[in-house]
């Protein structure tokens, strides 16, 4: 959910799981709404940049299991986690975030009564509801589509509780994975081609 003054709008999670970005105006303020389904993150940011309106859909591909997008105008590459543009004509660039909260469906109408729903009349045959990831998140594992260190709390020897602990709730592997990277001098965008994976949609 994201509010602009008084304009409330809701995206629900059963629509974002399959689509991932909704590219919207709330209040007048140009808004992408974000969901990677992989990392349970939740995330708006504005999409303007330095005076330019930008368009962002997905490129299907993962780095250690977050979602990159792609913007349409230049066609870089940008990490959802963070909002930064790893690949690209912008790359380097950030995006600024905006609040969003995931609320239930009962405390939004309760709260927003004449707040906006993004409606499952999307053009697309999908079976919205269900989860296309199951048992990516069993804990006991790492995520079959994740390729980068270990996953924190998984089934590994190296794996240490503090980095959990420390991790974002949520964001969890993504995180860890990021923090994992710069402890080793790394930045996102010089990660090898095997830190990623892709899926398709």
């Amino acid at each position: 959910m994201v509010q602009v003054s008084d304009d409330a709008r809701a995206y629900p999670l059963q629509i974002l799981t399959w689509h991932e970005i909704v590219n919207d105006t709330v209040g007048g303020l140009p808004l992408t709404i974000t969901f990677c389904p992989l990392c349970n993150t939740a995330i708006a940011f504005e999409r303007t940049l330095d005076g330019r309106m930008l368009d962002f859909g997905i490129t299907g591909r993962l780095l250690f299991s977050n979602l990159i997008m792609y913007d349409r105008q230049t066609e870089s590459w940008w990490q959802q986690v963070g909002g930064d543009a790893i690949a690209g004509e912008l790359a380097g660039l950030q995006l600024t975030f905006y609040p969003a909260t995931i609320i239930s469906w009962d405390e939004f109408k309760a709260v927003h009564p004449d707040g906006q729903v993004l409606s499952r009349e999307t053009g697309f045959n999908r079976s919205y509801g269900s989860n296309p990831y199951v048992g990516y998140d069993d804990i006991t594992g790492s995520p079959f589509l994740f390729r980068g260190p270990p996953t924190p709390g998984g089934n590994c020897d190296d794996c240490s509780a503090p980095e959990v602990a420390t991790s974002a709730v949520g964001a969890m592997v993504c995180k860890a994975a990021m923090k994992y990277a710069r402890k080793r001098g790394r930045s996102l965008s010089s990660l090898s081609s095997d830190s990623h994976a892709t899926r398709e949609r």
